[in-house]
């Protein structure tokens, strides 16, 4: 099992719908990794493009019997997990699953990044204010949607976004078929 630990156990993991689990952190690579086009996806890497994340799902590098979630199943962790007493606040689907909002990647210093994970902190905007989690459409795998944060009362969505855009990811394990 690749990229395995703890982490990625389903008993660790937070139910968000019949028999779906959804990781209790966010997805990190544990060392660097040579995709078939012989890139190196660098140790300590925790923040994607969508097609960095499909490509380590083609190399098998993603912890075994997990996956990018689906826009819908972040649906679903937005409406079971922000909610508190009625409300949708961010603080709710923050300390429900230990979500937070680690900033955005400035895109001008992505390749520095991906040079150089551990630099991340220096390349980062919006830290505390922002959080941007990446998942896939529904009908099309390729076509990356985004769970976006925002420090305010009503500062969650999930909608499409640009094809380069970064964010973290929390995987999701499917003990059925979805």
């Amino acid at each position: 099992m690749k990229n395995s630990s703890t982490t990625y156990l389903p008993e660790n993991a937070t139910a968000i719908g019949d028999g779906v689990f959804i990781a209790p952190s966010n997805y990190c690579i544990a060392k660097d990794v040579v995709l078939g086009d012989s890139s190196v996806v660098k140790k300590g890497k925790k923040i994607f493009t969508l097609a960095e994340l499909n490509a380590l799902k083609l190399a098998g590098e993603l912890p075994e019997g997990w996956d990018i979630p689906t826009r819908l199943e972040l649906e679903a962790v937005v409406a079971k997990y922000g909610t508190k007493r009625g409300t949708l606040h961010v603080h709710n689907l923050m300390t429900s699953l230990g979500l937070s909002l680690e900033g955005s990647l400035i895109s001008s210093d992505f390749d520095r990044y991906n040079n150089d994970p551990s630099i991340g902190d220096s390349c980062v905007i919006g830290r505390n204010t922002l959080g941007h989690y990446l998942c896939t459409d529904v009908d099309d795998p390729a076509i990356p949607w985004m769970l976006f944060l925002n420090d305010s009362d009503s500062g969650i969505y999930v909608a499409p976004c640009d094809i380069s855009a970064t964010g973290s990811v929390r995987l999701v394990y499917r003990a059925t078929s979805t």
